[in-house]
């Protein structure tokens, strides 16, 4: 069995949507931008990891891709959170 290499450019490019739902918190604290931020960063997860999506069955699909969704959006709405926290204090 093949070891599996980590793929550094989908984890940078995945802290560049938690630095930019950050920068949409602080710059125009808009859940417009957040949504915006979140439903390309979900785009994003679905095309980076559409050969391992392909091999799932439906019911498979379904929870695992909530609960993947569910996290991305807490983490994306908690960086956005600490960005509108930022705006506010200064």
């Amino acid at each position: 069995m093949a070891v599996r290499q980590p793929r550094l450019a989908v984890a940078a490019i995945e802290l560049g949507f938690i630095v930019l739902s950050l920068a949409a918190g602080r710059m125009f604290g808009s859940w417009v931008a957040y949504g915006a931020v979140a439903a390309v960063a979900i785009a994003y997860w679905a095309w980076s990891r559409r050969a391992a999506l392909a091999r799932m069955d439906a019911a498979q699909l379904i929870g695992q891709g909530a609960i993947a969704i569910a996290f991305l959006l807490v983490i994306l709405g908690a960086a956005f959170w600490l960005g509108l926290s930022w705006r506010e204090a200064s």
